[in-house]
């Protein structure tokens, strides 16, 4: 009997434990601290750097000057001495092919201020012929090989242009240089020439007026200033072919010189 009634009051005791534990939980739980929320904090963006304001008082800057390019001339010719190929007008084999020679002596004149008299000018026709005999030249001379004697024998700059129009003309001559055009010389209506004239001729340009071109005329006594249009003298360019029955198959060229 003892046994039963300890072990009923065990039995007691744990539940009145648990119900206890129960009580505790329960009225525990709703006295606990509420979780508190993530904040998420946004910054002001950082201050932007502010343009200086610009002061009244400041003077604006100086307007800079644009120079008033000079006008283009219409009108230009160089005081190049003249010479025909044939000073002493002794027209033999040699003086007949000497076109190229007499139209750099001119320019060579021009820049060293010679006095070219008849005797000078037969002289250096002479002497330039036998100087390039002696360097392999031919009697007829290609633009190129014109340029390369004014190179090589009188020191002067001189280049070859396939830019042979009106505008190139005349700026070149613009800006101080000289022009010598190969051309067929049948072809530019020439009246002075023995006829029909030659089928490969050099001349030197030394101005323009207008349309017209201005040239040293090597070919003729009258060659001196002697005026041609440019369209008549352009289309006639042609260079050395190397056989006078093809010169108007010959490049579109002209030489061109400075010092």
């Amino acid at each position: 009997m003892k046994n039963k009634t300890y072990f009923v009051s065990v039995i007691i005791c744990a539940l009145t434990l648990l119900c206890g534990y129960g009580i505790l939980l329960f009225f525990g739980s709703s006295h606990t601290q509420p979780k508190q929320s993530q904040t998420v904090v946004i910054k002001p963006p950082p201050d932007q750097p502010t343009e200086p304001q610009p002061n009244a008082q400041q003077e604006s800057a100086p307007t800079p000057s644009v120079e008033t390019p000079p006008p283009v001339p219409t009108h230009i010719l160089l005081d190049v001495p003249f010479t025909p190929q044939a000073p002493d007008a002794h027209w033999d084999p040699l003086h007949e092919e000497a076109c190229e020679e007499a139209s750099l002596i001119q320019v060579v004149a021009y820049f060293r201020k010679w006095d070219l008299t008849k005797e000078r000018a037969e002289k250096e026709i002479q002497d330039l012929t036998a100087w390039e005999k002696e360097h392999g030249y031919s009697d007829d001379i290609t633009a190129q090989e014109l340029a390369d004697i004014a190179r090589t024998k009188f020191d002067l700059l001189a280049s070859v242009s396939s830019d042979v129009t009106t505008q190139s003309i005349k700026q070149a001559l613009i800006d101080g240089k000289h022009v010598i055009l190969p051309l067929h010389g049948q072809d530019i209506g020439n009246p002075y020439y023995k006829q029909p004239g030659p089928p490969y001729h050099m001349l030197t340009i030394v101005g323009f007026d207008n349309n017209e071109v201005i040239t040293n005329d090597v070919g003729t006594k009258r060659g001196n200033n002697y005026r041609y249009s440019f369209s008549t003298l352009i289309g006639a360019v042609h260079d050395w072919t190397g056989n006078k029955d093809t010169v108007r198959e010959g490049k579109k060229v002209m030489v061109v010189i400075s010092q």
